[in-house]
This record gives C-alpha cells, sequence and structure tokens, in this order.
C-alpha cells in the first residue's frame, strides 16, 4: 500500500514537473519577433573612411654628363689655329647732341636723339635757374584745377556774348576752336589777352578782341598766377 502511494507521487511529481517545463517554453516560441514591414528601416551606419597611402616616387635618373668643350670644339677654332673668336663690340649712340629734326611722318623708322638740357654761359643766369620758385606735386595740381576753372568760366562768358551779339558775325569759313594768351593781375582781372588763332572772321576777332580787353566790366577769373602768361583753349559755338 505504502509503495503504491509512492509510485502515484513519484508519477504525478513527474507529470507536474513535466507541464511546468513546457509553459515555460510556450513564450519563447509564441512571441517569436517578426520585421514589420511598415516600419523605418534602420539607418545604415556611414562608411568609413578609406586610409590612402601613398606609394613613393621612383627617382629620375641623373641627366647625363655635359660634353666638355675645349679649344677644339668651338666653331672656327680649328681654322684659327685654336685662337679666340673676334667678339663684335657695339658702340652706344652718343645722345649728348642738339636734338635734330626727323622725318616722323610716312614709313619713317629712324629715331630722334635726346636733347640733354645745356648749362647756362654766365654765373647770373645759373644763378637765376637755381634760386627760382620750385613747384611741388600739390601746388602743381590746384595750379591746375584753377587753369581748369578759369579755362571753363572764360568759356562760359565768350560762349554767352556770342549767343547775345556775335552769332551775327559768323561766316561760312569761321572756327569755333580759339586759342588765348591771358594773363591776370593779384585780383584775376585780365590785364593781357591775345588770340593765338583767328576764328575765320575779321569781324568776329575783332570783336573778341574788344571784349578781352574792355574795361567796363572788365573780365574776370578765378584766382590764377597773377602776371604769367596761361594759355588756355576755348570753343565760341557747337557745330
Amino acid at each position: 500500500m505504502t509503495d503504491r502511494i509512492a509510485r502515484r507521487s513519484a508519477t504525478v511529481s513527474l507529470v507536474f514537473h513535466g507541464i511546468l517545463c513546457a509553459l515555460a517554453l510556450v513564450p519563447a516560441v509564441l512571441f517569436v519577433p517578426v520585421d514589420d514591414p511598415e516600419s523605418p528601416a534602420a539607418p545604415a551606419e556611414p562608411p568609413q573612411p578609406q586610409r590612402l597611402v601613398l606609394a613613393p616616387l621612383p627617382k629620375p635618373p641623373p641627366p647625363p654628363p655635359l660634353p666638355s668643350l675645349g679649344a677644339s670644339a668651338m666653331p672656327g677654332a680649328a681654322d684659327q689655329g685654336g685662337a679666340p673668336l673676334p667678339v663684335d663690340i657695339t658702340v652706344p649712340r652718343n645722345t649728348d647732341k642738339p636734338a635734330r629734326k626727323r622725318d616722323r611722318g610716312g614709313e619713317g623708322q629712324d629715331v630722334a636723339e635726346v636733347e640733354l638740357p645745356t648749362l647756362a654761359q654766365d654765373a647770373a643766369t645759373m644763378a637765376g635757374r637755381l634760386n627760382g620758385k620750385r613747384w611741388t606735386n600739390l601746388e602743381l595740381t590746384v595750379e591746375q584745377k584753377r587753369l581748369t576753372d578759369a579755362t571753363n568760366l572764360l568759356e562760359f562768358f565768350i560762349r554767352r556774348e556770342y549767343r547775345v551779339a556775335w552769332f551775327r558775325l559768323k561766316t561760312p569759313s569761321t572756327r569755333p576752336r580759339l586759342y588765348l594768351r591771358v594773363a591776370v593781375d593779384e585780383r584775376g582781372v585780365v590785364i593781357d589777352a591775345q588770340r593765338g588763332n583767328s576764328t575765320g572772321s575779321t569781324e568776329l576777332d575783332e570783336a573778341v578782341d574788344r571784349w578781352l580787353r574792355q574795361s567796363e566790366p572788365p573780365v574776370s577769373l578765378p584766382s590764377i598766377s597773377p602776371r604769367v602768361p596761361h594759355f588756355l583753349a576755348v570753343t565760341l559755338y557747337d557745330q
């Protein structure tokens, strides 16, 4: 009786133990992970940069040795018995001469020589040159600006006079360009004026001369170097 109960107990224990083992394996079988086609794919890892290894460059072969140039290797040395060749020495042109007129028209290729400055013949002239006024770059720039302003103002006055009274004196041969030599005093009033060319009309030339030398009202220009001749170019009218 006792053996039968022991065997039944052992059998029940084995069955119960088997059931527990089966229950422990059920989740591993039922819940196997399956890829979802709608889920986003995991980002791929960026490729790792590859390391480049430069192979050493081959060394260039050494240049061939130059042949030795002896006396016999020189051209003409055999004919002259190994004597050195003659050297053609070109003497530079002497430019310490006064400039001469050259024909620069047509197809002339001749070049005029350079005229160098000459020294004064007496000591007084030399001292006058050395003690004369020296112009700086700034002074030259300011003077050029004043000359430009004076030229523009003088042209404005002349063109106004031409439109008011001088246009009747125009002839078919009249030229509108005038070149004037003008000098002013310390106040800018014209004290000397001369024409360098003619307009082609005698009456128009006389009218321009009278206007330049008039005293009431005098012709005044902007401040330029006084009592020094200035050469100005103006235009009477537009063609």
